[in-house]
């Protein structure tokens, strides 16, 4: 990969996810130049290279690279959706697989055989827990941007427009 692909590449991700506070490569040759160098502090961030004395740390890069690539490869947004489906919500501990079929969906995740016997949730519990979690994060929201009940505008009371 030439040095203004590897840029641009970056600069996508960049634009993403924000620019990073460390940078770690190995000691490829789009990353010893002047222009990378020049990216690096236009962008903010530290260039470290990994040692060529140390290759375990160049391996261990190497190898999340070499899983990331085959996720992405094997990336088929049907399994995904599948997948979102069968897991369990955290509010609610059911999947919305669950609630729909009274079952757990089989996906490409092993499980036992059992699992995916018919057994309905009890609803009250899941409404419950649903209804539970959901005053939690409005309580968690209202606590964080300081929001508070106004008082009810009665019929023929003065207000101002801003």
């Amino acid at each position: 990969m030439s040095g203004d692909t590897t840029r641009s590449s970056l600069k996508n991700t960049f634009a993403k996810w924000g620019c990073p506070n460390e940078v770690l490569t190995d000691n490829g040759p789009q990353f010893s130049g002047r222009d990378f160098q020049q990216f690096a502090m236009e962008y903010d961030f530290i260039h470290i290279t990994t040692s060529p004395h140390n290759p375990q740390a160049n391996s261990e890069a190497e190898r999340a690279v070499q899983t990331a690539k085959k996720i992405l490869k094997q990336s088929d947004h049907f399994l995904a959706l599948i997948n979102y489906r069968a897991t369990p919500l955290q509010a609610t501990g059911v999947s919305p697989a669950e609630l729909m079929m009274d079952r757990q969906i089989r996906t490409n995740v092993p499980t036992v055989e059992s699992n995916l016997k018919p057994q309905w949730p009890d609803l009250a519990m899941v409404r419950e827990a649903d209804e539970k979690a959901k005053r939690s994060y409005q309580l968690s929201f209202n606590r964080r941007h300081n929001a508070r009940e106004l008082s009810l505008i009665q019929p023929g009371s003065r207000c101002e427009t801003g």
